[in-house]
């Protein structure tokens, strides 16, 4: 009964407008202490133990390195790479769009800043090519995703630093299922130019590509610099965060020199703050599960799950359907930890492998960000083309279904997920 009443106060504080963190936090504190008999230096304990992490240091660091390379040089060196890649097939221009959100994700780590710096660039460039303006602002708004599926990724952090996984593994994890979803929406945006009549552009000379992989090479070493230090074994997924952070101060302050001290300063202050901002959901959210795990929830579940599902299938079909619902209604980071371990139980009741499982959470409640009454995607969208809510709603349909047919195949076939951790790293 308890736990009812404990949504009900949670869904009611959120539907106040009141923050994540904060309704979280509340809930959690609130029926501690009225509904048990646990000392407050218990809330204490659980409060410095949710963030008392080393990995969690890297949630910083890339926030750092990502906001000083996006407001610098890269955008426009990555935008002008991916249209050397597929900017001459039919679709070409739109298909540039989705692989610069990819080698941008790679840089930000974040949904939000690739649908501002990719998309800002992008939809108007496609405007004018004659392309619809649903049709950009649906791509845009969809592949913005891609932000936290392409590593580094801020949730994958926290979702290793909460379940003890290898943050190196499920990065690499991330690299394929953000490949697939790139190929399914450029083989798209191909026949959408097709049965448009839509003419392609002449192949690049030798000089355009030298010019172009010349100007994005800046924004291409990250991905190099922590996958190559991770790989090789030279650093830690954390330690590449700060070495990132470094490259990132140097390029924009010595090699590039587009970017002031006092900017630089300023985009630091901005990154701790949300960071900061994000460490008060990681907090919230561990009090509220510590909460749920006092009332024994997780047990619950799993013999929920025990008595009802007899098969790995029907559970991760279970999973799927109760993810995409979660992501339309609670942010992403938020609902991962409360959600994940609840589920880790079952998870290795069914001997799913802890990264398969993170690539599943993540890619689900990703979906979110483009799903309304949520999805934070739409409303930043909509203010950026001054377009109306629904009429953005409307144009992400179709990459909604896309999104959704390439998060079924993640999830059923784990291989996607875990071919290229095995191969890089060997076996977990």
């Amino acid at each position: 009964m308890n736990i009812i009443i404990v949504l009900i106060v949670l869904i009611l504080l959120l539907l106040t407008s009141i923050p994540v963190g904060i309704a979280l936090y509340l809930t959690g504190f609130l029926f501690i202490v009225f509904t048990t008999d646990i000392s407050l230096n218990f809330i204490g304990q659980v409060i410095v133990g949710g963030v008392d992490k080393f990995s969690l240091l890297a949630v910083l660091f890339f926030l750092i390195a990502g906001n000083l390379l996006t407001r610098g040089t890269v955008v426009r060196g990555l935008v002008g790479i991916a249209k050397t890649m597929v900017g001459f097939l039919r679709g070409g221009l739109p298909m540039s769009g989705v692989v610069a959100c990819g080698l941008f994700g790679s840089v930000s780590g974040s949904n939000v800043a690739t649908l501002a710096a990719i998309g800002g660039m992008m939809m108007p460039a496609m405007r004018e090519e004659g392309y619809d303006p649903q049709f950009t602002t649906g791509l845009m708004t969809s592949n913005a995703i891609l932000g936290v599926i392409i590593p580094p990724s801020i949730p994958m952090i926290i979702y290793c630093a909460i379940t003890n996984s290898s943050i190196g593994r499920l990065f690499i994890a991330g690299v394929l299922p953000g490949v697939l979803i790139i190929i399914c929406m450029c083989v798209y945006c191909y026949f959408y130019a097709k049965i448009r009549h839509i003419a392609k552009t002449s192949f690049p000379t030798p000089k355009e590509i030298l010019i172009s992989f010349k100007e994005g090479i800046g924004g291409l070493l990250v991905p190099i610099i922590i996958f190559g230090g991770i790989y090789s074994g030279f650093f830690t997924a954390t330690e590449a965060s700060v070495v990132a952070t470094v490259y990132a101060y140097i390029a924009e302050l010595f090699i590039f020199r587009e970017m002031s001290f006092k900017e630089a300063y300023k985009i630091t202050i901005e990154a701790c703050v949300m960071t900061g901002v994000i460490m008060f959901i990681v907090v919230g959210a561990v009090l509220f599960g510590n909460y749920l795990s006092l009332e024994q929830v997780p047990l619950a579940v799993t013999k929920f799950i025990s008595a009802n599902v007899s098969t790995k299938f029907a559970f991760i079909t279970l999973i799927i359907i109760f993810l995409i619902f979660l992501g339309m209604v609670l942010e992403l980071v938020a609902a991962m930890l409360i959600i994940t371990p609840v589920f880790m139980p079952s998870v290795a009741k069914f001997g799913i492998d802890p990264i398969h499982f993170g690539m599943i959470i993540i890619l689900g409640l990703a979906i979110g960000f483009i799903t309304p009454p949520v999805g934070l995607n739409l409303y930043v969208a909509s203010s950026m083309t001054k377009m109306e809510l629904s009429k953005v709603i409307k144009a992400t349909l179709p990459f909604v279904i896309i999104l959704i047919i390439s998060f079924l195949l993640v999830a059923y076939f784990p291989t996607i997920s875990l071919w290229l951790p095995k191969i890089l790293l060997g076996s977990s």
